[in-house]
Order: C-alpha cells, then sequence, then structure tokens
C-alpha cells in the first residue's frame, strides 16, 4: 500500500513537469502553424498558466497517476523481496548498503 500511494502523490505532484516535457517533444511533431514554440520547461508552465489556467497543469494527472501507483507499487514489492533473500541467503546482512 505504501509504494501505491507514494506513487501516486508523486505523480500529482511531478505532472506539471511531466505535462511541459510531454508538450515541449510533441511540439516539433506539430505543423508549423500548430507549434507552441517554448523555449525551456519554466516558460511552457508559464504559459500553460497563463493561457489555460493554473489546474491545467494537472491535465492528463490521473492516468498518470493511476499508472505510477502500478509501476511504484510492483518496483516496491521486488524491492523487498530482493532485499530478504540478499539478507537471508548471503553475508551481507540487513544494513543500509543492503
Amino acid at each position: 500500500a505504501g509504494g501505491f500511494f507514494s506513487g501516486a502523490v508523486g505523480a500529482v505532484i511531478g505532472n506539471p513537469a511531466d505535462l511541459a516535457m510531454v508538450r515541449m517533444q510533441a511540439d516539433g511533431r506539430l505543423p508549423p502553424h500548430l507549434r507552441r514554440n517554448y523555449r525551456h520547461g519554466g516558460e511552457a508552465l508559464y504559459r500553460v498558466m497563463r493561457e489555460e489556467g493554473v489546474l491545467a497543469l494537472w491535465r492528463g494527472s490521473i492516468p498518470t497517476a493511476s499508472r505510477a501507483c502500478i509501476i511504484t507499487a510492483a518496483q516496491f514489492s521486488v524491492y523487498e523481496e530482493c532485499k530478504e533473500r540478499l539478507v537471508k541467503y548471503t553475508p551481507l546482512g540487513d544494513n543500509p548498503l543492503t
């Protein structure tokens, strides 16, 4: 449950940066008259807020958070299983390095 929740929170917090990145990447594929021509990520965030409103920064956050929940929960489970086996079957022990 911890991995699931932390994945969702991280995705919601990071969604504005993800939105700017996706828009900047997709901009080059648009016809010239439809391009936004963002110069950098900060300008993309500023223009989205100014032109579309602050809440537009979280457009698409539900699918992003859903994906992050699944990925983070799976990664956390695999990490815990690997660590448990390392501690049990190797002389490494339970310490900050494992």
